[in-house]
């Protein structure tokens, strides 16, 4: 049971981290319909949710954002959107903003990009049983039963 609940948390922050791949990525590129972003535009969901990396609150940060612009259909990345979201997780706003803004935050986030890019990820969510890589909604039950049936000692990315 609690090799489960590891394989469950592992492949849940992986769901989250994937929110950041996509925020990083721009879909009007000309390889293949891709280009990752490499301008520094206040990109804030993917600096907040690097930023919070090693944090209690990222899950909370991650379905706000998720339930903000999937679910109502609202903006999130922008400064005013961003101070919504994490003032109604009751978290400081405008010190997480700031912070997530910072040269060595978005430094951190260019070096995840370059690390996703060396992957060969190019949309989200995408997610890695072992070496084997599955992309978008319509695979994730085929990941999640990869997971499951994987040996014990079978990396979950």
């Amino acid at each position: 049971m609690a090799h489960h609940v590891k394989r469950g948390i592992c492949f849940a922050l992986l769901i989250m981290a994937s929110a950041t791949t996509q925020a990083s990525l721009d879909c009007s590129g000309s390889h293949g319909g891709f280009r990752f972003q490499t301008d520094d535009s206040w990109t804030g969901t993917d600096n907040i949710a690097m930023l919070a990396a090693d944090e209690p609150w990222l899950p909370a940060w991650c379905r706000a954002v998720m339930a903000r612009n999937y679910g109502d259909d609202r903006e999130v990345d922008s400064p005013e959107a961003a101070g919504q979201m994490l003032a109604a997780l009751n978290l400081p706003a405008q010190l997480i903003i700031e912070a997530a803004g910072s040269d060595a935050n978005r430094l951190r986030v260019r070096e995840r990009t370059q690390a996703a890019r060396e992957l060969g990820i190019f949309g989200a969510p995408t997610f890695f049983v072992g070496e084997e890589m599955f992309w978008g909604n319509d695979r994730l039950e085929d990941a999640i039963d990869a997971a499951l049936c994987a040996p014990p000692d079978h990396d979950i990315d």
